[in-house]
């Protein structure tokens, strides 16, 4: 490669002193020399800030810095203040307890460079065993059909640390939504996505993350999934004020999908919590969801009532 533009890595971080030091070591291992690793503390109380002062002593393109109050408390906060910080002209956002394999920046350089995108996608696998290490490929890309639409649903899912973009393509434009405590790559990816950005996916395994019981992810908290019914109520509404799907193919498949989110998510709602959850939550999100899609639909009801039944039995998110 002849030219070796500057790539900021951004690791938020919160008390995760016994994960952070492998990550930190995933990328000191880059085949691409030219990064900076910004590690921004979420408030630590373990012995983070001794670990990067190491490191920092170590290789001085690792910098260390902790969340301003001007920013909300948690990673998406310090995921947009360390993008504040950067100096690079491509940005990666990447975990505190994940992997990169050694070719990962220089094999999504390259990409970008050659293929002239916005950002680049590259593929991932889950640890499933230390003890003996084993990973397990996860969440394939699917190039068919509509973009959003598949990442709305999950068929294609670009994680945190996925994409590598333009620092230019992300400038001028909503970062991380900060009140979001989950799902908070599937929103803001979501959004950018609305703007019909070039990309391109490299189809290799990059990285590695962890599902594991130490690793950042875990069980969901009744505030998390609040907290996540909120996220979409929001994002489908942005997307309907975009008009990105009028007069598009996929007009009705997103209005479909809508609704039977909305369906399902009530329901589960309703078990796991109560109707002063669920019901706000379906009303609210069946106002997301167009007019002519209820009329259409209501159409073919009368043409053929068993097909509600086979709708409502049948249907899942994918």
């Amino acid at each position: 490669m002849a030219l070796q533009p500057l790539v900021s890595i951004i690791i938020p971080t919160y008390n995760r002193a016994h994960l952070l030091g492998e990550t930190l070591d995933s990328v000191l291992a880059q085949t691409y020399p030219n990064w900076e690793c910004l590690v921004v503390d979420d408030g630590s109380t373990d012995g983070t800030a001794e670990l990067l002062n190491h490191y920092i002593a170590k290789d001085s393109r690792f910098h260390y810095h902790k969340r301003p109050d001007s920013h909300l408390a948690g990673g998406n906060g310090a995921r947009n203040y360390g993008f504040e910080l950067s100096s690079g002209d491509y940005i990666q956002w990447f975990d505190s307890d994940d992997l990169m394999l050694p070719t990962k920046l220089e094999l999504k350089l390259d990409a970008i460079l050659e293929h002239d995108v916005d950002f680049v996608v590259c593929e991932n696998a889950e640890i499933f065993s230390r003890h003996p290490y084993k990973v397990k490929k996860r969440w394939l890309i699917q190039t068919e059909g509509n973009v959003l639409l598949n990442h709305l649903k999950g068929r294609v899912a670009f994680t945190t640390a996925g994409p590598l973009f333009r620092k230019s393509f992300l400038k001028d434009k909503p970062l991380f939504d900060e009140r979001v405590l989950i799902s908070q790559e599937w929103e803001f990816f979501s959004r950018l996505l609305t703007v019909n950005p070039k990309m391109f996916y490299v189809k290799h395994v990059l990285y590695h993350f962890k599902n594991l019981q130490e690793g950042i992810r875990g069980e969901l908290s009744a505030k998390k999934i609040i907290n996540r019914t909120q996220t979409e109520l929001r994002l489908f509404n942005f997307i309907n004020r975009t008009t990105y799907f009028n007069n598009s193919e996929y007009l009705e498949a997103y209005n479909q999908y809508k609704f039977f989110w909305i369906y399902n998510k009530y329901r589960y709602l309703n078990t796991k919590f109560s109707v002063l959850v669920s019901l706000p939550y379906l009303l609210k999100g069946l106002c997301t969801v167009s007019g002519a899609y209820y009329f259409k639909s209501m159409g073919r009801i009368i043409k053929k009532p068993t097909i509600a039944k086979v709708l409502f039995k049948g249907w899942n998110k994918n």
